[in-house]
């Protein structure tokens, strides 16, 4: 065993990991949980900054020998390491009872702690929504999430309502943040995200911008991940969706579609979800449709009548990223 600053949570959470089973696999990936205050201090890690080959080199070592359970899962590599501020983001590829599945893992930069919640970054007061500086007649928010990612959901639900107010006059695309292991496409919640985020690319490609948005809506408020593989059906033909259009879509033209989600995130380095940009600049606003509206709206060359609209101002739970 590591040395480790609280020796007998890692005990505990070592033996919930040889329980886990088939349970969620991020859950199988334990360091320090912020809430918690539950910190691990890395094997052999040293005091200086070490090199970004040799931090990975170590929390690779140690997310093998002492958090993973090899009865329960049977690989596990890096797909994707970067810095993100002081931190490094690591993405992991986990083979568990023969199904590949991510998990995302966030390591000091000194190469001592690593951590299981995504660091949250400090900011300006939400109650000052952020407004867009590039202006444009028809403004485009580029979305990019995971598509059953807790705050990613909460970000689309604050957009639904400024979607159906503004229509037309605004683009809001939504992108999905995937890698790809092998032949293989993975995401952090697992192969039903990765099946629902083609599902929804293949609606963006046949159907307009309210259909889609009407569609993720019942999603969001109505499946799970558990349910998701016929839940979506439900959602589909409530929205009038041709669902064997869309599953014949998804079967023939999934590499396609996720090869290019893999190219747009990759080429923006982003990897948290959501992640959110008007006119090609970051948005930091809150996740209220009131926030989104005032963002979207500062983005017109010249504001529609349907921006002096008031929407809800409450954003549905705390702001955070997968």
């Amino acid at each position: 065993m590591a040395r480790h600053a609280r020796g007998e949570s890692v005990i505990k959470i070592k033996k919930q990991v040889k329980n886990l089973g088939s349970g969620w696999i991020p859950l199988v990936i334990i360091g320090i949980i912020v809430i918690a205050s539950a910190s691990y201090l890395l094997r052999n890690a040293n005091q200086s900054y070490p090199s970004a080959d040799s931090v990975e080199s170590i929390a690779l070592k140690f997310i093998k020998s002492e958090l993973i359970d090899p009865t329960v899962v049977t690989n596990v590599s890096v797909v994707n390491f970067s810095q993100m501020g002081s931190f490094y983001n690591m993405t992991l590829s986990l083979t568990v009872n023969g199904q590949t599945q991510a998990a995302a893992v966030y390591i000091s930069e000194d190469g001592q702690y690593i951590f299981l919640q995504d660091p949250m970054k400090i900011k300006t007061a939400q109650s000052a929504p952020a407004t867009a500086k590039n202006k444009s007649d028809t403004p485009i928010a580029s979305v990019f999430v995971m598509s059953f990612c807790p705050y990613g959901q909460q970000a689309e639900n604050g957009l639904y309502p400024v979607v159906n107010l503004l229509g037309s006059k605004i683009n809001v695309e939504l992108h999905y943040i995937v890698s790809k292991q092998g032949a293989s496409y993975v995401s952090l919640h697992g192969d039903s995200e990765v099946n629902e985020d083609v599902r929804q690319l293949c609606i963006a490609e046949t159907y307009n911008q309210q259909t889609l948005w009407n569609y993720i809506n019942k999603v969001n408020s109505n499946c799970s991940l558990n349910d998701i593989e016929t839940c979506w059906l439900t959602a589909a033909q409530s929205s009038g969706i041709n669902s064997t259009a869309v599953q014949q879509c998804a079967d023939t033209q999934k590499a396609a579609l996720l090869d290019q989600e893999i190219t747009a995130t990759t080429s923006l380095g982003i990897s948290s979800s959501p992640t959110i940009f008007i006119n090609n600049q970051e948005y930091s606003g809150g996740r209220s449709a009131d926030a989104f509206e005032t963002a979207i709206c500062s983005a017109f060359n010249t504001q529609p009548s349907e921006c002096s609209v008031a929407l809800n101002s409450a954003a549905s739970g705390t702001n955070g990223n997968c």
